[in-house]
């Protein structure tokens, strides 16, 4: 939050792809308290703890959407991982163990949407701020993300070792294309991935 300050970049309309608990929106949300969240989580028992946790604040908690649903390359339903908190994954390869590491077998299947259509569905006509981490889904998001760039103001984006480092490359090379600038979680300005891949 104070970083984006720093940047000039102020949290009017934000939206919290992979929401978890919603400690992220919670936090924007007490900050900002005229800010417009919407907070995504396709997990149902991380659902329902933000769920909970909206709730039991003691502040106002009004302006924060809850959402039940995966975002992805499309619309329509997908699996996903089930008990492994904030480690729930739709992407399904050699992580698909729980913190034990014993395989997961369980998975609910959710409804999915695409961000493009989550961005129209909720007429967010400009976004100041995306939080995305999905979990090594965060590929998938290339065509909305490409799509509404011009209507975005800043974007973090969590690289994960359950995709493979040359999508995140591209990712981040659509971003600079764009005139986006990129820094590290760290707020150190990023000229190439390579030093986080």
């Amino acid at each position: 939050y104070e970083f984006l300050r720093s940047k000039n970049i102020e949290i009017n309309n934000m939206i919290d792809l992979g929401a978890n608990y919603g400690e992220i929106s919670l936090y924007f949300c007490r900050k900002n308290p005229n800010a417009r969240i919407l907070a995504v989580e396709p997990s149902i028992e991380n659902f329902s703890m933000m769920e909970s946790n909206c709730a039991y604040q003691l502040f106002p908690t009004d302006n924060i959407v809850l959402l039940k649903e995966a975002v992805s390359d499309k619309p329509g339903e997908v699996n996903i991982t089930y008990g492994m908190g904030a480690q729930n994954t739709t992407i399904f390869n050699r992580h698909y163990y729980d913190n034990l590491g014993k395989m997961v077998k369980r998975t609910e299947k959710v409804k999915s949407d695409t961000l493009s259509s989550l961005i129209r569905r909720y007429n967010f006509n400009s976004v100041d701020f995306i939080k995305v981490d999905i979990e090594g889904a965060e590929p998938l998001l290339y065509g909305s993300l490409k799509e509404n760039l011009s209507n975005i103001r800043s974007i973090y984006i969590e690289v994960s070792s359950r995709n493979e480092s040359s999508k995140y490359i591209q990712l981040f090379e659509m971003m600079q294309n764009s005139n986006m600038l990129c820094y590290s979680s760290q707020g150190k300005r990023l000229e190439s991935l390579d030093a986080i891949i």
